[in-house]
């Protein structure tokens, strides 16, 4: 199997949790299986800010595969109630419309590294993909290996994107509570920057 054609989108997976304040997390994990799957260099992925159009869209998955032209869709759901997770995920091959693959992983907050190591790893096997050392070596890597704090990044990721002064300026406040909990950290620093760039973008 060739690898042309391996161009996937990954819908925003749906806060399935009691409490829809965490709504944060969905999009987070979201966003960390989109970065994971773009470093295998033979899968063309969507990026964030397109895949978050389609957050809560009632279209079939064969017309988002035709409307940003990829032939695979990852969808899924996340359920977090206090410390306990489960996670359902599931690729879908757009141009046959069937499944290629699902998983149910139950876990706590505590395995949320291991579970986006594993969506990304079994996507890749899916695909029929052989990961380099390089790519096998930086999806195993965590920039953030702290439950605590990764939950502070991913909150202000969510108030960033609001794109309104007070949420920015909430991000600032998790990103710098993210710091004093795990001390120098380069992916939390270039959140901080990334709020500062955007408290100048919106003015």
């Amino acid at each position: 199997d060739s690898t042309e054609g391996k161009s996937i989108i990954v819908l925003p997976f749906v806060n399935i949790s009691p409490d829809p304040n965490q709504e944060y997390f969905s999009d987070g994990l979201t966003e960390e299986i989109i970065t994971d799957l773009s470093l295998i260099h033979d899968l063309l992925v969507i990026s964030r800010s397109s895949a978050m159009t389609f957050k809560g869209s009632k279209k079939k998955i064969t017309n988002i595969a035709d409307e940003v032209n990829v032939r695979y869709v990852l969808e899924g759901s996340v359920r977090k109630a206090g410390k306990n997770l489960r996670i359902t995920a599931q690729l879908i091959d757009a141009e046959k419309d069937i499944h290629l693959w699902t998983e149910k992983y139950s876990g706590t907050l505590d395995d949320v590294f291991d579970i986006q190591e594993k969506v990304a790893r079994s996507i890749a096997d899916a695909l029929k993909l052989k990961l380099s050392p390089e790519e096998n070596k930086r999806i195993s890597e965590r920039p953030i290996d702290n439950v605590p704090a990764y939950e502070l990044y991913l909150k202000a990721n969510a108030e960033i994107f609001k794109f309104t002064e007070k949420a920015i300026n909430r991000a600032i406040g998790y990103l710098q509570n993210a710091l004093s909990i795990i001390g120098d950290n380069a992916l939390l620093y270039s959140g901080l920057a990334f709020a500062y760039f955007n408290l100048v973008n919106i003015g």
